[in-house]
C-alpha cells in the first residue's frame, strides 16, 4: 500500500509505503484486540528517509460499508489536535492587519502589491477553512507566527515605522506571500485529508523554515537590523549564478531581456486592473491559466502588468515568435533549480529540440519538464508575454498564437500566463473563443493619464534641476486636457519635454495647442532637429523611411549599410528620442505604430519635411537591396566543406551564418521583392533586377537555404514577374522559368545549400532559361541524357508519408500548405513549396479519413471519416479545436466550411447533410429530410454560402444551406446504377457561383448554377471514372482527376482540352484541388502519394506507353529478351527488354463486374510463343506472344478471387492456383485432373491466390499456402511432401531449383526460405528485406536466388548458405512484383508495379562515385552511398526510369534517364564544381 498527498496544483506525492501480504494483513487485523485497529510502520520511498520508518499507519478491519463510514468519520474527528477556532482566530488577525496595510498602502507603493496578494490568498484560505473543523498543530503555529510578526500594526504610528523601514517591511510582506501560498497549498483539498501531516517530514521542515524566517524578520524589524536574503519565495531568482553560465541552458538562445528600465505602475493608476490580476494569480479558480489583457492602439498600458508579478517577462517584438518558447523555458530554468535540471536533461538528451517546430519545443521544453517537477513547486509562477501584438508579423506568429490558444492550458496549474496585446485581428481570432479579454482602457484611464503626467513633470523638474515651482499648474492642466486621455499622447509629450530646455519645449507644446496624435507628432518633430539644414532634412527623411517602410527593425549599422550614404544614421536618430526608441548598436523602433502611420499617410503628414513618400521610399529601398545583393552575394558564402553534410547536420551553421551573412545581406535577400512590389515600374530597378538574377541568382538561393527561407524565393519570383510584366519580355520569361526551377528543386535546396550547384542546376531541363544561363558556369557537375524532353514537365513534387491510399487533398487559402487525408486514418499538412511535412500525422479518427477542408482564414481544418465523426484541427499546431462531432449514422464522404467560416456542412451516403458549428461542434441544422438522398457523397457551398449542392447519382440537388429546402435538381445521367456499385458523383461551384461542374462516369458537364440547365459538355477524354473536379480560381478552366490515373485541364466554356493528360500516379486519382493563387494543382491517389503539378504547364508529359493503370504482374520470356506486363485495366503488353519498345499489346479486355478487373498473374510458355494470364474475375486466357491475339480462353472457374498461372515445362499443360490447384490442357482448357489442395491451402476459399511452380521435369508442382509449402504430383494431384513449416505469414512465391532438389519460398514475413524438396528440411533462411517478398527465382546453375520485395528492392543470395551475395539493388519506385535470372546467370531482371523493368548486373565491372550498390530512395529523390551519405538528388520526373550504376538496362513507360558522372565532384571536393575562369572573371576566389 502507498499513501499519497493530493495537492491542488501538481501531481500526487507519495508519502510512504507499507509492504504486507493481504492474507497476513487480514490475519493481523482479526487477531488485534485494539478497538482502533492495527498499527503498521509507514516507510519512506526516496531520499534520506528511503526504507526508514517515518510514521505509523493505523488499519482496522470493517465488516460492512456502514461500519466503514462510521470508522472513517471517527478517525477524521481525531485528526486535529488543535481547536479550529485557534487557527481561524490567527487567520482573522493577520487578515485584518494586512487589510489595513492594503488600504493605506499607496503611500508605500513597493509594499502594497505584495500585501494585497497575501491578503487575497489568506482570505480565500479563510473562506475554505470555515467549512472545516480541524487542522494541524504546526500549521496553526505558522499562522500564529505570521500574526505575531504584524504586531507593529497595532501601534498608532505604524505607517511612519513602515516608511522608515521600507526594505524590512518589504521583506516581511514578501515572506507573508510565501507563507500564504504554502498555507493555501497545504489546505487546498480539505483539512481532513491532512491526517498524516505528522508523517510528512518535508512539510514539517518547510513549516519550520518559514517560522524561523518570520521570527528572524520580526527580530530584524524590531531591532532595526539589516536583513538580506531571507525571502524564500519560489519566484525569487535564487543562487543560480552557476546555472546561468550553463552551456546547456545557453543553447536555448533566449531573447535578451532587461527589466531594469521597466517602469512600475504609478501610485493610484490601474488600481482596478492590478487588483483583478492579483486575485487571479493568488486565488485558484476555474478561469484557466491564461489572462489576456487587451487594449486599443492608444490605451498606453505597457506598464500595467508590472507590479509584484513581473517575474518571467518575455519582451515584445524584440523577440521573434520562433524564440518565445525557448525564452520562456530559459526564464523558468533560471527561476527554479528543479525546472532547470529537467529542461537541461531534455536538451542534453535531444539537442535537436532547439531547432524543432514550435509545437515540439512546447512539448519537450515546457510541457514534459514542468509536469515532471510540479510536485516540487509551491505556489504559482507567473509568466508575462508582453505586447504580443508586436511579436513578429501576423503571418509569422500564427503558429505561436494557435499554440497559446490550444496547448498552453495543458501546462501544470502552477504556471500562469499574463498576456498583454492590442486587439489585432489575428490575435482576436485565435483568442476570442478561448479567453475572455480584460480590457486595458477602462473609463478610469483619463485619471491615470493625469497621474502619469504629474509624476513625470515632477521627475523632469528634479532631473534638470529646475525651479521647485516649475511649472505653473496651468501648464500641467493644459497637458492633461490636450492628451484627451491618451497615454500615447502623454508619453510622446513627456519624451519631447524631457529634452534640451524643458521649459521652452513645454511652452511650445501648450501654446500650439497640440491636441491629437498628429499634432503632437508634428510639434515634437518640428522642434527636435535642424530641419532648415538641407543635409539633415535629406538624411532624416531616408532614415525615417527606412524605419517606417522596413520589413523588420534594423540597427543603425544595418541602416547605414543598406542606405550606403556614408553618413551614420546615429547622427539623425539621436534627435528623435521622443518618437523613436533607439540606442547605439540597438534596433530602432517607432515607439508606437501610430507614428509610422502618421509619417506614411500623405493626408496627415504631407507637406512636412519629415513626411515619408512611400513610393519613393520603396524605390530607394529596392535599389539599396539590389545593390547589396550584387556586391555581397558570393559562391559558398559560409565556407561549407562537405556536400554530404546537409544543412541540418552542420553543427556550427548558425555561427557561420552570423559571421558570414551580415544583417544587411540577410535583410536584402529576404525582402528585396517586397520593396519592388510597392515601387513604381522604373528602368533603373528593372535593370538592377535583371543584373541580379543573371549574375547572382544561385548565390541568392544559397543564402536563402542557409537562412531556412527557400519558400521566400518562390514568392519573390512571382512578385518580380508581375512587376516586369509588359516591360521586359526576356526578363519576364527568365523569371517564369526561375519560378519553375525553384518550385521543382525547393526540397533539395532547403536541405543542402551545396546541392543548388550539384543537384538542382545540372538536372534542370537542358532548354530551360536557368540551364542555359548557368550550366556553363558550373561545369564540373553531373550530366544526363533523357528521353523525357528538354523543357519543364508538369510534375513538381511527390509527397510520401501516408501508408494507405490518399483520399483527399486541399490547399490552404494562401496556397502555402496542402492538407491530405488517408485511409491510414490520419491528416497531414505539407509545405506546398518545399514538400516538407510541416504538421502531422494528426491522429484521432479510428477509420478512414475521407474528406478534409481548410477554413477560409486557413487556421482550421475539418476532417470527415468512416468512423462517422468530424474533427476540427488547428492547422498550425495540430491541436483538436472541436469534436469529434457525432450524429451521422454512416461514413462521412464530404465536408466543407461555409465561405464565412461559421458553419461546416457534412454529407453521408446514409443520412444526408448536417450543418455544424466549427467552434463548439454543436449541430446547427439537419439532418435535412424530405428527399431520397441515399447515396449523397459530395457536397459544396455556393460562394455566397446561401446554397449547398450535393451529388446523389444520377442527380445533383441544390438546397438552401440553412433550412435544407430544395432549390432545384439536375439530372446528370439517365443511367441507373445498382446501389452496391454506386459511383462517386463529384461536383463544384465556380468561383462566381454561376456554374456547377459535375463528374459522373467518364464525363464532365457544366451546369447553370441558378437554374440547373446544361451549359457545356459532356467533356470526353478520360478512360476511367472521373473522381474529382475543381475550378481554377478565375473560373476559366476545370481540372479533373480520374481512375485512369491522369489529370486533365479543360476550357470551362467549350470543354476543349487545355493541357494534359498529366501522368505519374500508378493508381486511381481520388482528389484534385487547384491552389487559390492558380499556380499549382494537388492530387491524391490510391498509390498513397500526394503529387503537386504546375498548373500552367504548356504541354503535357509524353503519353504513357502501354498501360493506363497500375501494373499488377510482370513475367519474362525464357531467353530474357521480352517482358510481358499486365495491369488493373486488363491490358497485356509485351516489351523488348533491351530497347524498351512495345512489341505487342492486347486489351483492355472488358470484364464484368469492373470492380473485379485486373490481371493477377502471367507466364510465358517454355518456347516463348504464348502467354497465359490469370484474371481477378476468375478467368484464364492465352495469347500469342508475338501478335497478342487471343488463342485460347477464357477458361472460367466459379470460385476464387484471382489466379496464379504457369505453363508446364513441355507447354502442354497450365497449372492455376486460386482456392485450389487446377491443371488444364493448354490448348483446350479442359481440366486434366480433379482440382486438389483446396482444404489444405486455404480454409477461406476464394480469398487468396495460391503461388505455384512446376519442377523442371514437369512431374511435380510446389505451392504455397497461408504459412506452409507443399509438393504435389502434377499428374495425380497426390501430396508428395509437406507441409514445410517455418514462415509466420502468407507464402507469396515459390520456385523449384533447376535440379528439382530444393524449393525456395518467399513470404509476407519478409524472409525467403530454402527447403529440401524430398525431406522438407530447412536448408537456408534469407532475411534482410523490409517488406513482403513477392517473387523468388533460382539462377540457371542453382547457386543463387533472387528475391523481389514490396520494399522496392532486389537482393541476390547464396542458395546454400542464405548469405547476401549482391544488393540491395535500388531504383524501383514501386513494389517489385517479379524477378527473373537471365540465361547468362550474371544478370537479374526485375519488374515493378509502376511498370518499370530493370536489369541488374550482379557483379558490376565498372566503378562509380556512388559505389556499386548505392542506396536510392525514390520517395525523396536522394542517391546515397552504401554507407548512407547523400550524394545527389534526383527531381521527380527523372526518378522512375533512372539508370543507377548497377543497371544494364531500364525499361520505363515514362522514359529513361542516364547520368554522366565523369566530371561529377562531390564531398570535400564539391567547391570545384564552379568553373575557375568564371570565378576569376567575377573577381571571386575559391575557398
Amino acid at each position: 500500500m502507498r499513501l499519497y498527498h493530493d495537492p491542488s496544483m501538481g501531481s500526487d506525492i507519495c508519502l510512504g509505503s507499507v509492504d504486507h501480504e493481504i492474507a497476513a494483513l487480514l490475519e493481523l487485523c482479526e487477531s488485534s484486540h485494539d478497538s482502533e485497529g492495527t498499527s503498521l510502520a509507514l516507510k519512506g520511498i526516496d531520499g534520506n528517509s528511503k526504507g526508514k520508518e517515518i510514521g505509523k499507519l493505523r488499519l482496522c478491519l470493517l465488516r460492512d460499508k456502514d461500519a466503514a463510514s462510521v470508522a472513517v468519520e471517527q478517525a477524521q474527528k481525531r485528526v486535529g489536535t488543535v481547536a479550529f477556532k485557534d487557527f481561524a482566530s490567527a487567520l482573522d488577525a493577520i487578515i485584518a492587519k494586512l487589510e489595513l496595510i492594503v488600504r493605506i498602502g499607496d503611500q508605500i507603493a513597493t509594499v502594497n502589491p505584495y500585501a494585497n496578494m497575501a491578503w487575497k490568498i489568506l482570505t480565500a484560505v479563510h473562506q475554505a477553512a470555515k467549512k472545516q473543523q480541524d487542522t494541524d498543530e504546526k500549521l496553526c503555529k505558522l499562522v500564529q507566527m505570521m500574526a505575531d510578526v504584524y504586531s507593529f500594526v497595532d501601534d498608532v504610528d505604524f505607517l511612519d515605522m513602515m516608511k522608515s523601514l521600507e526594505h524590512k517591511t518589504m521583506a516581511i510582506v514578501k515572506q507573508t506571500v510565501e507563507c500564504a501560498l504554502f498555507v493555501q497549498e497545504y489546505t487546498s483539498t480539505g483539512f481532513c485529508s491532512r491526517s498524516v501531516r505528522n508523517t510528512w517530514s518535508n512539510a514539517d521542515k518547510k513549516i519550520d523554515e518559514l517560522i524561523n524566517v518570520l521570527r528572524e524578520l520580526k527580530g530584524s524589524f524590531d531591532g532595526s537590523l539589516i536583513v538580506q536574503g531571507l525571502f524564500l519565495s519560489t519566484k525569487t531568482l535564487r543562487t543560480l549564478e552557476g546555472l546561468e553560465q550553463s552551456d546547456t541552458l545557453k543553447k536555448l538562445n533566449p531573447v535578451e531581456m532587461n527589466a531594469a528600465s521597466r517602469a512600475l505602475c504609478l501610485r493610484g493608476t490601474r488600481d482596478e486592473i492590478l487588483d483583478s490580476i492579483t486575485e487571479w494569480v493568488a486565488v485558484p479558480s476555474d478561469s484557466g491559466n491564461i489572462l489576456w489583457l487587451a487594449g486599443n492602439h492608444y490605451a498606453g498600458w505597457s506598464a500595467s502588468e508590472r507590479s509584484c508579478f513581473s517575474t518571467e517577462t518575455i519582451d515584445r517584438a524584440r523577440s521573434h515568435p520562433d524564440g518565445v518558447i525557448r525564452t520562456i523555458a530559459y526564464s523558468l530554468a533560471l527561476s527554479n533549480p528543479h525546472i532547470a535540471a529537467a529542461i537541461s536533461a531534455i536538451i542534453q538528451r535531444d539537442p535537436a529540440v532547439l531547432n524543432a517546430p514550435l509545437l515540439t519545443q512546447f512539448e519537450m521544453l515546457l510541457l514534459q519538464p514542468l509536469q515532471s517537477v510540479e510536485h516540487f513547486i509551491q505556489g504559482p509562477i507567473l509568466v508575462i508575454l508582453d505586447a504580443l501584438d508586436e511579436c513578429g508579423e501576423p503571418g509569422s506568429r500564427n503558429v505561436l498564437l494557435s499554440m497559446i490558444a490550444t496547448e498552453f492550458h495543458k501546462l501544470p496549474t502552477f504556471i500562469r500566463f499574463l498576456i498583454t496585446s492590442r486587439r489585432e485581428a489575428d490575435i482576436d481570432r485565435h483568442f476570442r473563443s478561448r479567453f475572455v479579454p480584460k480590457e486595458l482602457d477602462p473609463p478610469g484611464s483619463a485619471r491615470d493619464v493625469e497621474i502619469f503626467i504629474s509624476h513625470e513633470i515632477d521627475r523632469i523638474r528634479e532631473h534638470h534641476d529646475l525651479d521647485p515651482a516649475w511649472p505653473e499648474q496651468s501648464y500641467i492642466r493644459d497637458l492633461i486636457n490636450l492628451s484627451g486621455g491618451l497615454f500615447i499622447w502623454a508619453s510622446t509629450a513627456i519624451r519631447f519635454i524631457d529634452g534640451y530646455l524643458p521649459d521652452k519645449r513645454l511652452k511650445t507644446l501648450t501654446s500650439q495647442g497640440s491636441r491629437g496624435l498628429d499634432s503632437i507628432y508634428s510639434t515634437a518633430l518640428r522642434n527636435s532637429g535642424p530641419w532648415d539644414d538641407e543635409t539633415f532634412r535629406h538624411d532624416a527623411c531616408i532614415v525615417l523611411s527606412c524605419i517606417v517602410l522596413g520589413r523588420i527593425p534594423m540597427t543603425d549599422k544595418t541602416i547605414d549599410m543598406l542606405l550606403g550614404s556614408g553618413r551614420p544614421s546615429a547622427g539623425v536618430l539621436k534627435y528623435f528620442g521622443c518618437v523613436i526608441q533607439w540606442s547605439v548598436g540597438a534596433e530602432a523602433h517607432t515607439l508606437h505604430a501610430s507614428f509610422a502611420d502618421y509619417l506614411a499617410d500623405a493626408t496627415r503628414s504631407g507637406g512636412e519635411p519629415w513626411a515619408v513618400d512611400t513610393k519613393l521610399g520603396q524605390q530607394s529601398l529596392s535599389a539599396a537591396c539590389l545593390r547589396i545583393l550584387m556586391t555581397e552575394l558570393r559562391f559558398n558564402i559560409c565556407g561549407l566543406e562537405d556536400s554530404r553534410v546537409l544543412n541540418a547536420n552542420i553543427l556550427d551553421l548558425s555561427d557561420r551564418v552570423d559571421k558570414k551573412i551580415p544583417p544587411q545581406l540577410s535583410y536584402s535577400s529576404r525582402f528585396w521583392f517586397t520593396h519592388v512590389q510597392e515601387s513604381s515600374t522604373d528602368e533603373v530597378i528593372l535593370k538592377a533586377v535583371k543584373n541580379f538574377l543573371n549574375g547572382k541568382f544561385p548565390y541568392w538561393l544559397e543564402v536563402l537555404s542557409l537562412l531556412e527561407q527557400i519558400p521566400v524565393a518562390i514568392t519573390a519570383l512571382r512578385v518580380a514577374t508581375k512587376y516586369v510584366q509588359g516591360f521586359d519580355d526576356d526578363l519576364e520569361g527568365f523569371l517564369a522559368d526561375a519560378a519553375k526551377f525553384v518550385s521543382a528543386f525547393a526540397p533539395v535546396m532547403a536541405e543542402g545549400a551545396p546541392h543548388i550547384y550539384l543537384s538542382a542546376l545540372p538536372l534542370a531541363p537542358p532548354h530551360s532559361h536557368i540551364a542555359q544561363c548557368f550550366a556553363g558556369r558550373f561545369s564540373n557537375t553531373v550530366g544526363f541524357e533523357s528521353t523525357l524532353g528538354t523543357y519543364w514537365p508538369p510534375i513538381q513534387k511527390i509527397l510520401h508519408g501516408h501508408s494507405e491510399p490518399v483520399t483527399c487533398v486541399c490547399f490552404s487559402p494562401d496556397s502555402t500548405r496542402i492538407a491530405s487525408g488517408s485511409w491510414d486514418n490520419t491528416v497531414r499538412i505539407w509545405d506546398s513549396h518545399t514538400g516538407r511535412l510541416v504538421l502531422g500525422p494528426l491522429k484521432g479518427h479510428t477509420l478512414h479519413v475521407n474528406c478534409i477542408h481548410f477554413s477560409p482564414d486557413g487556421e482550421w481544418i475539418v476532417s470527415g471519416s468512416s468512423d462517422q465523426t468530424l474533427r476540427v484541427w488547428d492547422s498550425r499546431i495540430g491541436g483538436l479545436v472541436s469534436g469529434p462531432m457525432q450524429g451521422h449514422s454512416g461514413w462521412i464522404q464530404s465536408v466543407q466550411f461555409s465561405p464565412n467560416g461559421k458553419q461546416i456542412a457534412s454529407g453521408s451516403r446514409t443520412d444526408g447533410i448536417r450543418v455544424w458549428d466549427p467552434e463548439t461542434g454543436a449541430l446547427l441544422a439537419g439532418p435535412f429530410h424530405g428527399h431520397s438522398w441515399i447515396g449523397s457523397l459530395r457536397l459544396c457551398y455556393s460562394p455566397d454560402g446561401m446554397r449547398i449542392a450535393f451529388s446523389s447519382p444520377p442527380l445533383i440537388r441544390v438546397c438552401d444551406s440553412q433550412t435544407g429546402a430544395p432549390c432545384f435538381v439536375i439530372k446528370v445521367s439517365e443511367k441507373v446504377t445498382p446501389i452496391n456499385f454506386l459511383p462517386d458523383g463529384v461536383l463544384n461551384f465556380s468561383p462566381d457561383g454561376m456554374w456547377i461542374v459535375s463528374g459522373l462516369d467518364r464525363n464532365i458537364c457544366v451546369w447553370d448554377g441558378q437554374t440547373g440547365t446544361l451549359v457545356a459538355g459532356p467533356f470526353k477524354g478520360h478512360t476511367g471514372e472521373v473522381s474529382s473536379v475543381s475550378f481554377s480560381p478565375d473560373g476559366s478552366q476545370i481540372v479533373s482527376g480520374s481512375e485512369d490515373c491522369t489529370v486533365r485541364i479543360w476550357d470551362a466554356r467549350t470543354g476543349a482540352p487545355v493541357t494534359g493528360p498529366f501522368t505519374g500516379h500508378s493508381k486511381r486519382i481520388t482528389s484534385v484541388h487547384v491552389s487559390p493563387d492558380g499556380a499549382l494543382i494537388a492530387t491524391g491517389s490510391y498509390d498513397s502519394t500526394v503529387r503537386v503539378w504546375d498548373a500552367h504547364a504548356l504541354a503535357s508529359t509524353a503519353e504513357r506507353e502501354g498501360h493506363k493503370n497500375s501494373v499488377t504482374t510482370v513475367c519474362f520470356s525464357p531467353d530474357g529478351t521480352r517482358v510481358a506486363t499486365g495491369s488493373y485495366n486488363n491490358t497485356v503488353c509485351v516489351w523488348d527488354a533491351q530497347m524498351g519498345a512495345i512489341v505487342a499489346q492486347a486489351g483492355p479486355t472488358q470484364i464484368v463486374p469492373e470492380v473485379l478487373s485486373g490481371i493477377s498473374a502471367m507466364h510465358f510458355s517454355p518456347d516463348g510463343t504464348h502467354i497465359v494470364a490469370g484474371f481477378y474475375d476468375q478467368t484464364i486466357r492465352v495469347w500469342d506472344a508475338h501478335t497478342a491475339t487471343l488463342i485460347a480462353g477464357p477458361f472460367r472457374d466459379s470460385k476464387g478471387f484471382g489466379i496464379a498461372v504457369q505453363f508446364s515445362p513441355d507447354g502442354a499443360r497450365i497449372a492455376s492456383g486460386f482456392h485450389e490447384i487446377c491443371v488444364r490442357d493448354a490448348h483446350t482448357g479442359e481440366v486434366v485432373i480433379e482440382p486438389f489442395g483446396g482444404a489444405i491451402h486455404n480454409p477461406n476459399p476464394g480469398l487468396w491466390i495460391i503461388p505455384l511452380c512446376f519442377s523442371s521435369d514437369g512431374s511435380q508442382i510446389t505451392s504455397g499456402s497461408n504459412t506452409t509449402v507443399h509438393i504435389w504430383d502434377s499428374h495425380t494431384g497426390a501430396l508428395v511432401a509437406g507441409p514445410f513449416r517455418g514462415h509466420t505469414e502468407v507464402v507469396t512465391s515459390v520456385c523449384f531449383s533447376p535440379d528439382g532438389t530444393r524449393v525456395v519460398s518467399g513470404s509476407s514475413d519478409n524472409t525467403s526460405r530454402v527447403w529440401d524438396s524430398r525431406t522438407g528440411s530447412l536448408v537456408a533462411v534469407m532475411d534482410g528485406h523490409t517488406g513482403p517478398i513477392w517473387s523468388v527465382h533460382f539462377s540457371p546453375d542453382g547457386t543463387l536466388i533472387a528475391s523481389g520485395s514490396w520494399d522496392n528492392t532486389v537482393r541476390v543470395w547464396d542458395s546454400h548458405t542464405g548469405a547476401l551475395v549482391a544488393g540491395p539493388f535500388h531504383g524501383h519506385t514501386a513494389r517489385v512484383v517479379s524477378v527473373h535470372f537471365l540465361p547468362d546467370g550474371r544478370r537479374v531482371a526485375a519488374g515493378s508495379g509502376g511498370g518499370t523493368i530493370r536489369t541488374f548486373e550482379i557483379c558490376p565491372t565498372t566503378t562509380s562515385p556512388f559505389g556499386n550498390f548505392p542506396q536510392y530512395d525514390p520517395d525523396v529523390g536522394w542517391i546515397f552511398t552504401a554507407t548512407g551519405e547523400p550524394m545527389l538528388w534526383i527531381p521527380p520526373w527523372l526518378r522512375s526510369g533512372l539508370y543507377l550504376p548497377h543497371d544494364t538496362h531500364v525499361v520505363s513507360p515514362y522514359g529513361t534517364t542516364k547520368l554522366n558522372l565523369a566530371r561529377f565532384v562531390h564531398g570535400t571536393e564539391w567547391q570545384k564544381c564552379i568553373d575557375p575562369e568564371f570565378l576569376n572573371c567575377t573577381g571571386e576566389h575559391r575557398k
